[in-house]
């Protein structure tokens, strides 16, 4: 038979959380001052892009790290969904014998009735013998009994007073009767085994029902506990859709990604030079075109999100050509 008292295996996950909060340091922002600092630093362009890559390193990393934590919170929430299911197969089992407590409990005293009413039986037909051999030992001459008589009558006035006392609504004060001393022994035995059963199922069932009502609790409060941990992935499930979005998965893409922060650096040197050029002769043009003018606002606001290789990648085929 299965031990429901002893709870599935389970690790400890308490930490989960606060190593989320401690460690998910991912800063988009020290990323595009990295690439600003990539576009506008051209004395030192070869440390400039050692710090891009670096960043992007830096955030490959936390996004690995980030999965691992949302894989652990997924197994947290698989052990307390078992948990919960093991709890209500518990909840179940006591409830089952809660009800077949409750349906012995009224059998009991049926049962209780009927031995009592047995035995009172069994009391009024032993009577007329019983005392039918107690007046044959009476010698008459001498006034004396013989010592099964007396014994036998010595006992009638206390089987008299005990049997009045538990079954006075049958029995009138005023008669007599004798029993065996084995059977009123056997009867009182009885009767206190009855009351220590009746006291122990009482206990029983006060203890079931404190244990399932403990039982409801903690499946409440495993339900809210759930609930909240359903939230969390959610939420986290929202942020790593955020991150691989952020950050392809692909080499190639990455790499499409590279070349074009080295086409568009080189390009920013070019025209530098070009530009200084025309200062001094006096004509100036400008610099980008619209789309690289556009990628550069977005870094120095700190909103850059390199997300999009191919279109960056057609405009600056476009402005190569």
């Amino acid at each position: 038979m299965q031990n429901l008292d002893v709870a599935p295996t389970q690790e400890s996950y308490d930490d989960g959380e606060s190593e989320w909060n401690s460690n998910n340091s991912i800063d988009l922002f020290d990323l595009a001052s990295a690439a600003g600092r990539l576009a506008g630093n051209l004395n030192n362009k070869p440390g400039a892009l050692d710090d891009f890559f670096n960043k992007l390193k830096g955030l490959e990393h936390e996004w690995y790290e980030a999965e691992k934590r949302f894989n652990k919170l997924r197994m947290e929430n698989d052990v307390l969904n078992n948990q919960l299911m093991h709890e209500r197969t518990k909840c179940a089992v006591y409830q089952k014998k809660l009800r077949f407590i409750q349906d012995n409990q009224k059998n009991f005293e049926k049962l209780k009735e009927v031995y009592l009413a047995m035995k009172q039986q069994e009391c009024k037909s032993s009577t007329l013998d019983v005392c039918e051999q107690a007046c044959q030992t009476v010698d008459y001459g001498t006034g004396q009994f013989e010592s099964k008589a007396v014994a036998t009558m010595s006992t009638f006035s206390c089987d008299k007073e005990c049997l009045t006392k538990y079954h006075g609504n049958v029995l009138q004060s005023d008669s007599m009767i004798a029993i065996r001393r084995s059977e009123l022994t056997d009867a009182h035995e009885n009767l206190q085994l009855l009351k220590d059963m009746i006291k122990t199922r009482e206990f029983t069932w006060s203890v079931n029902v404190q244990r399932e009502e403990s039982m409801k609790e903690q499946i409440r409060l495993l339900e809210e506990e759930k609930r909240s941990l359903d939230t969390v992935v959610r939420m986290k499930d929202v942020e790593l859709k955020a991150m691989k979005n952020m950050k392809s998965q692909n080499p190639i893409e990455q790499q499409d990604n590279v070349n074009n922060m080295k086409r568009i650096i080189g390009k920013l040197s070019q025209r530098l030079r070009d530009l200084e050029k025309l200062e001094r002769s006096g004509r100036l043009q400008r610099i980008l075109d619209d789309r690289e003018e556009e990628v550069v606002k977005e870094i120095e606001c700190g909103d850059f999100v390199p997300q999009r290789p191919q279109v960056l990648k057609t405009q600056m085929g476009r402005t190569g050509a």
